[in-house]
């Protein structure tokens, strides 16, 4: 006769979420000039502007940090807010003003700007460096409460946790930063612009046998890599598998009960 069962129990909790304070900024923003740079990304149409969507962190010391992002169009809904493309930002070479000005100029970083990247710049890569930015909204996210374990908070504790761990390197999307202001939390990530599995099938059809076999390695070894972390993602489909050029990556869920 077999031993009873334990009883069930609480799954474990997830460190406590660190949220790094930033600003959302009017800058000028310039945008090089990079030859090809007809293949961009179509929502990057200005060469000179001024934006309200530069998000920059904020040091301890009142000074904004050497890097910042520049929110661009809205990929997709998400609870309590959206996915968007952005832009990583550097402070432009020539300005004269401090980092604690909120009007010190920025620029978009070229991906052109070595001899590697810009070779890539044939096969139609992007040329300025891009992330993905998930904006929350903090009054959104307080009126959800604890009406649910499985909400935007629970994602980004996961992504936190992982974050040192080189996720992207098992191919699973990892947090670069989390940002917050008084209105938004932003989970700055890498881009991943090549959409899905589920909408590469869909548009290519049937996967041959060596390409079904090249993806199914990509997605076992982020399988493996969030189960050595002790995530148990209940919300794993293929749409959640994005992709970036030949690369696969698992984005984990809000679905994500942390287990030993």
């Amino acid at each position: 006769m077999s031993a009873p069962s334990a009883p069930p129990s609480a799954p474990i909790p997830f460190p406590t979420l660190a949220l790094l304070p930033a600003r959302r900024l009017n800058a000028y923003v310039d945008v090089p000039h990079v030859e090809g740079d007809d293949i961009s990304m179509a929502t990057l149409r200005r060469r000179d502007s001024v934006s309200g969507n530069v998000v920059v962190r904020v040091n301890a010391d009142g000074s904004f940090s050497s890097k910042a992002y520049w929110v661009q169009r809205k990929v997709s809904k998400v609870t309590c807010g959206s996915v968007r493309a952005g832009y990583v930002l550097r402070p432009m070479a020539s300005s004269n003003e401090d980092a604690y000005s909120a009007t010190r100029p920025w620029e978009v970083i070229p991906t052109s700007s070595s001899t590697a990247n810009a070779a890539a710049m044939d096969d139609g890569s992007r040329n300025y460096e891009m992330v993905t930015i998930k904006m929350f909204d903090r009054a959104k996210l307080s009126a959800l409460g604890n009406k649910t374990v499985d909400g935007p908070l629970t994602e980004l504790s996961v992504l936190q946790m992982i974050a040192d761990m080189h996720p992207e390197a098992h191919h699973v999307l990892g947090g670069v930063e989390l940002l917050s202001d008084d209105r938004y939390i932003y989970c700055i990530m890498p881009y991943t612009g090549d959409g899905n599995v589920l909408e590469y099938i869909g548009n290519c059809g049937r996967l041959t046998e060596g390409a079904a076999r090249y993806f199914f390695r990509q997605i076992l070894e982020g399988l493996s890599f969030i189960e050595s972390a002790g995530i148990c993602d209940r919300g794993l489909s293929l749409a959640r598998v994005l992709l970036n050029g030949n690369n696969s990556f698992i984005s984990v869920s809000s679905m994500c009960p942390r287990v030993p």
